[in-house]
């Protein structure tokens, strides 16, 4: 704008010498007469005086761009980036990986706060689920998979030192921990999400008994899940243990939403398949989402308390 301006300023003393040495540098109709001579002429010339402005203006200003570039920062001066991390470790302290047991301390506290990440999205499930929006839940995700990445990394800095036994088995059951919170934070997040539209589009009301048994098996996987996060944060074996006990009523549970499903194919309503289909991919995300749990609480068990639990 302003190389366009100020060219315009100073050629408007000068046009008709502007006009004139277009007129010289044009080839000339002299085989036309009247409106077909200007017709021919006058386009060529045009074309030539913008040329010549435009070329007589860069050598003008070239040797002051500088001074260009200085006023247009001034007219439109620079604004601050402001970059938006989704979310910043809190824990992780790079001074302390001098001092590995220390470290190692530091990344179990920050798996505490991916732990109350995943907890949140928990307590987020059934409001979200029953608005048929857990874009939420995709956002949370996110934040987990941030941290998990940041544990890992500075788990890799703390691994290049000396570690004892003891602190190397600590360092593995971090790795492992932090990969376990974030498969429990995607099961929830990748595999209900999908879920939500589907019971939109199918335009499910569950009867009452169906939701009966819904809420009681969404209530025993969320615990196992709450339970199992415990688990791997704080080492809490007997917490472990609560998630394996859950087993068998997860399964009952399942199943008996699996026969009511079934029972009711014959329904004489032509959605009833799809519905059908929808409903028991529920029952099968929440059981995946168990199984995210009971994996995570098996890690944390002694070797002789998973004598036959894998086999059960």
């Amino acid at each position: 704008m302003l190389f366009n301006v100020l060219g315009a300023v100073i050629w408007l003393p000068f046009i008709p010498q502007l006009a004139a040495l277009a007129q010289a540098v044009s080839p000339v109709a002299d085989h036309l007469q009247g409106v077909e001579r200007l017709a021919e002429e006058v386009p060529r010339q045009i074309a030539n005086a913008a040329t010549i402005w435009a070329t007589a203006n860069t050598a003008i200003f070239l040797p002051f761009a500088a001074y260009f570039a200085l006023l247009a920062t001034r007219i439109v001066p620079d604004r601050a980036v402001v970059q938006k991390e989704l979310v910043v470790p809190k824990y992780l302290d790079d001074e302390m990986i001098r001092v590995p047991s220390l470290a190692l301390e530091r990344v179990r506290m920050e798996l505490g706060h991916m732990g109350e990440l995943a907890n949140g999205m928990l307590a987020e499930v059934r409001t979200a689920f029953a608005a048929r929006d857990l874009g939420d839940l995709a956002r949370q995700f996110d934040r987990i998979v941030v941290l998990r990445d940041a544990v890992l990394g500075y788990l890799q800095r703390v691994g290049r030192s000396e570690l004892s036994d003891g602190e190397s088995e600590e360092h593995a059951r971090l790795v492992a921990a932090a990969g376990e919170i974030e498969t429990l934070g995607g099961a929830i997040s990748r595999d209900l999400a999908p879920l939500a539209e589907a019971v939109a589009a199918a335009e499910i009301t569950p009867s009452r008994e169906t939701a009966e048994l819904f809420d009681r098996l969404v209530t025993e996987v969320l615990e196992s899940a709450r339970a199992a996060l415990r688990a791997v944060v704080d080492r809490d074996e007997q917490a472990a243990q609560s998630v394996v006990a859950r087993r068998g009523a997860v399964r009952a549970l399942s199943a008996d939403l699996q026969r009511l499903q079934a029972a009711r194919l014959a329904q004489d309503d032509p959605n009833r398949l799809a519905k059908h289909r929808v409903q028991i991919e529920i029952v099968d995300k929440l059981r995946r989402i168990y199984g995210a749990a009971e994996h995570m609480a098996l890690s944390v068990l002694p070797r002789s308390a998973l004598v036959g639990e894998l086999y059960v």
